[in-house]
């Protein structure tokens, strides 16, 4: 229960974000709209409705374990993230693949935002 609250209290104070969830396991991409985005909201003065979500990125992990192309999986992020003016990213923690990319989109989230 600690952790939640102390969860909340740095996204109160949040002005930028990146979203993860695995790509191994597409329901946690499900988590990030019907329950990260609705705590985040809940808990800051950001709205995504209001165009907040151009302030975060989501970001596809672990593509390393895919054996399908990812084209399948990033259109499902741009098809889900567009509406709320969010960037997106696939990569690979193991092996570093996207994490440059990922790097400079969230630099410049955060020189436009923090």
């Amino acid at each position: 229960m600690r952790f939640i609250e102390s969860l909340k209290g740095m996204i109160r104070g949040a002005r930028v974000g990146l979203l993860f969830f695995d790509v191994s396991r597409m329901s946690t991409l499900d988590a990030i709209f019907g329950y990260w985005i609705p705590t985040i909201e809940e808990n800051s003065t950001l709205s995504f409705e209001k165009g907040d979500g151009e302030r975060f990125i989501l970001v596809g992990n672990k593509i390393d374990l895919l054996n399908e192309p990812f084209d399948k999986i990033q259109e499902e992020m741009d098809r889900l993230a567009e509406p709320h003016g969010m960037m997106t990213q696939l990569i690979s923690a193991k092996t570093g693949l996207g994490i440059e990319s990922l790097d400079y989109k969230f630099k410049t989230l955060v020189e436009r935002f923090a």
